[in-house]
């Protein structure tokens, strides 16, 4: 039996509940999880087998996402078993509360329901959200970076799994933290002899990699073609490859520009104002021979991010320090009546004269230079050279 059935059955013996799932969990406005007429609001979102919606659990009164899927598909268990593995040792998988095997009366069949921990939303919603508002900064898009090559890592380097899906809308968002959802395309990308593996072409359309498109087996530059074409879209908010005739197939003009690699770059003003480090880990993410791809460790160690952080740092000062310099003019804006001749030990003259002296310096003095590497002698070494020539 191979690794991954033993899993599986694992899972299916003592992971799966086989219980009531009413007897725990309840619609938000106290119905039977069975029934039908879903409120809209209690909508998360939609698959291949049917919404996506909340639950309460009657016990904690916890929020929750339930998804279903048939038990007579191989892929569901697929799906089942590798959720379940990725999310219990990584906190940017969505994490899985329980997992129920019950027969619907409405449907005849029966089903696995995946009772998931319940997001706020995800990362394409927060990418639209922003577009009318000047997209995003490096230092913002690489604190969202971080949590994505983090959560595929672990995936890659620590359980074997590609994804085959990744896209912002299973990227799901909490409180500014990001998990990686949706297993349904999921594999094991290496066997025993680590060999690449990955054949059946699973993928979204913008996103997709030129090797799903033929015949050759592929393994996890899959995943890092799909985070480079997100990288890209975040820092320009535009999608490096789409089809003008179409919005959802892939057309031989778009198979084209992924097979070469062919994005927008100078030409477009969002691309242009990119610093040199983020052009180039975009590169050796959209490689189009998936050999000299750039690996997820290499991505995680990738110069870029200590720019951007770098860069958000300063920003950040800057902003600081125009909220300093706003302060002290609305200080020095002040009508304040003046008297004629103040006797103080730290001022002469007029007062308000010498007060406006003091905050202007003070305001000189809290301006923050912009970074720079400076090379400093050793002085002390210097020293010991100049006591040994004295000698």
């Amino acid at each position: 039996m191979s690794s991954l059935l033993q899993k599986q059955q694992h899972i299916l013996n003592n992971i799966v509940q086989k219980t009531d799932l009413t007897l725990i969990y309840e619609k938000l406005d106290g119905r039977n999880t069975f029934e039908p007429l879903i409120r809209p609001q209690d909508t998360l979102g939609e698959g291949l087998n049917g919404k996506i919606i909340k639950l309460r659990n009657k016990i904690t009164n916890k929020i929750v996402a339930m998804k279903q899927l048939p038990a007579d598909s191989a892929n569901s268990l697929n799906e089942i078993t590798l959720h379940y593995l990725a999310q219990e040792n990584n906190d940017f998988v969505t994490k899985v509360e329980s997992i129920f095997l019950n027969y619907n009366r409405q449907t005849g069949k029966q089903w696995f329901y995946i009772m998931m921990e319940c997001m706020e939303g995800d990362l394409f919603s927060f990418i639209e959200d922003n577009w009318g508002k000047g997209g995003f900064s490096e230092g913002e898009v690489c604190e969202i970076m971080r949590m994505m090559v983090n959560g595929v890592n672990c995936l890659h380097n620590e359980l074997g799994i590609a994804h085959r899906d990744l896209k912002p809308e299973n990227m799901l968002l909490n409180n500014k933290t990001l998990k990686i959802s949706d297993f349904g395309f999921a594999k094991e990308s290496l066997n025993s002899k680590s060999k690449k593996q990955l054949k059946t072409a699973c993928y979204t359309p913008f996103y997709a990699p030129p090797e799903v498109f033929g015949t050759e087996t592929y393994d996890f530059a899959c995943d890092i073609w799909s985070l480079g074409v997100i990288f890209y879209f975040m820092l320009t908010m535009n999608l490096p490859f789409t089809a003008e005739s179409s919005t959802i197939d892939i057309t031989p003009r778009m198979m084209k520009k992924i097979e070469l690699a062919d994005y927008p770059k100078e030409e477009i003003w969002e691309y242009r104002k990119l610093s040199v480090e983020a052009k180039d880990l975009i590169a050796r993410m959209l490689c189009p021979d998936p050999e000299f791809r750039i690996r997820i460790e290499d991505v995680m160690v990738h110069g870029w991010f200590g720019v951007a952080e770098m860069g958000e740092k300063r920003e950040m000062s800057e902003k600081s320090e125009k909220q300093l310099d706003d302060d002290f003019d609305g200080i020095e804006g002040q009508n304040v009546e003046k008297p004629k001749s103040v006797s103080h030990p730290g001022f002469s003259g007029d007062i308000n004269k010498q007060m406006n002296t003091f905050l202007h310096r003070m305001r000189e003095a809290v301006k923050i230079e912009p970074f720079k590497f400076i090379m400093k002698p050793n002085r002390r070494k210097n020293k010991k050279n100049e006591d040994a020539n004295t000698k």
